[in-house]
């Protein structure tokens, strides 16, 4: 068996080649093409055999090179940065720190560890993509979020008034009527015509009331602006406003090819028979999960690795539970939304919510208990490839309430 310990950087990758018997090897090739074909053939020359060449990469295994090297038939195995920092110190106690022995201590860890290490596996090309697109749908809603933060702080600098127009600022119809009146003045000359041809375009419900409410905001005072700058805020604001448009435009071009990607994947369906669970939670808890159920025997990986189960530290006579902060954020994330849901739609999510609100546990933190709860549904339906079933699920639940007889 060959091991092999790559310390990856931009420009170049440090390799350390070692098996048992002989003495470590290293080289150093560039991260491109010509680099990638002379690491295969130093390996080459050392293992013939692809399946008897396990390979060591800091991190989370993303990147071309490492894409390629699976691609090969290597094993190819991801070592936490932490844990590689901690294994250097038996290298190196004096804390010294090299690219060449980064290498060597990715191939010792092979050596020592290789068993408590979960290897790369190669995904379908339905799942690959979900993650892309789903990956890119969480970064647009960050932005959305973001944008809409700037465009509230814009106009409170300048047109307050804005802000009592619309309930919700992100909705295509605020965006309209923005650009239509981008200033204070521009909004007390409004005329009942334009602003019930802007709100039907938009088919926005009880035309005339809101025609109503929004002519009598118009006609009261506000604060006075600085009328040097109005015209500048108003110009960012429209760049605002531009930039949301784009990225609404983004986000529903990125739901329909998640909706289309989820119909094709073979746990779309699985995972939406439980209520709450639309497209794109769905495409979430499906990247959660992965594909690979052999590599997956309980629920617990699924729950630490996306930050659901908290940590206990013992010391002594000390016993200290505190969040996890080593996880998947993007699942983390993914799964406090599928929280929220559960908690709105199902009797057992809310129970558990509310008990340990009523315990003194904060928002978020009950959420994250509702959603490490639900991993244990959602792993078994995904286990045992079988749809939500309430009347199944009550069942269970009852019978893990019950005592047990001594």
């Amino acid at each position: 068996m060959l091991r092999v310990g790559i310390d990856q950087a931009s420009q170049h990758h440090d390799v350390c080649l070692a098996s048992a018997g002989q003495a470590p090897s290293y080289l150093r090739v560039p991260n491109d093409a010509d680099g990638l074909e002379e690491l295969l053939a130093a390996i080459r020359r050392r293992e013939p055999d692809p399946a008897q060449v396990h390979v060591a990469i800091e991190g989370s295994g993303q990147g071309l090179f490492v894409a390629a090297l699976l691609a090969t038939g290597f094993q190819v195995y991801p070592v936490n940065p932490k844990a590689v920092d901690r294994y250097r110190d038996r290298l190196s106690p004096a804390g010294s720190k090299d690219d060449r022995r980064d290498a060597l201590v990715l191939a010792e860890i092979l050596r020592t560890d290789r068993h408590r290490l979960q290897p790369l596996r190669l995904e379908s090309d339905t799942l690959r993509q979900l993650r892309v697109v789903y990956s890119h749908h969480q970064t647009l809603v960050e932005e959305r979020t973001r944008l809409l933060n700037q465009l509230i702080a814009c106009l409170r600098t300048y047109y307050p008034r804005a802000l009592e127009l619309f309930a919700d600022l992100g909705r295509p119809v605020a965006w309209t009527f923005l650009r239509t009146f981008p200033t204070p003045a521009h909004f007390a000359r409004a005329r009942r015509s334009r602003i019930e041809k802007l709100l039907r375009q938009h088919r926005y419900p009880g035309v005339a009331a809101k025609t109503a409410e929004l002519l009598e905001l118009a006609r009261k005072p506000q604060l006075p602006a600085d009328p040097a700058t109005v015209a500048l805020w108003a110009r960012r604001m429209l760049f605002l406003v531009d930039q949301l448009e784009a990225v609404g435009r983004e986000l529903e071009a990125c739901h329909q090819q998640l909706e289309a990607l989820v119909q094709a994947h073979p746990d779309g369906d699985l995972f939406r028979s439980v209520k709450g669970i639309g497209t794109v939670l769905a495409a979430g808890v499906i990247t959660v999960f992965g594909e690979d159920r052999q590599a997956v025997p309980s629920v617990r990986p699924v729950q630490c690795r996306s930050g659901t189960a908290p940590v206990t530290v013992r010391s002594g006579k000390t016993v200290r539970v505190r969040f996890r902060r080593a996880c998947n954020k993007q699942a983390r994330n993914t799964l406090q939304l599928l929280a929220q849901q559960l908690v709105l739609h199902h009797a057992w999510a809310r129970e558990i919510y509310q008990a340990h609100r009523d315990r003194g546990r904060h928002y978020h933190e009950a959420l994250r208990i509702v959603a490490h709860h639900a991993l244990r549904v959602l792993f078994a339906m995904w286990r045992d490839r079988q749809p939500y079933d309430p009347t199944r699920f009550e069942a269970a639940r009852r019978q893990r309430q019950e005592p047990k007889a001594a």
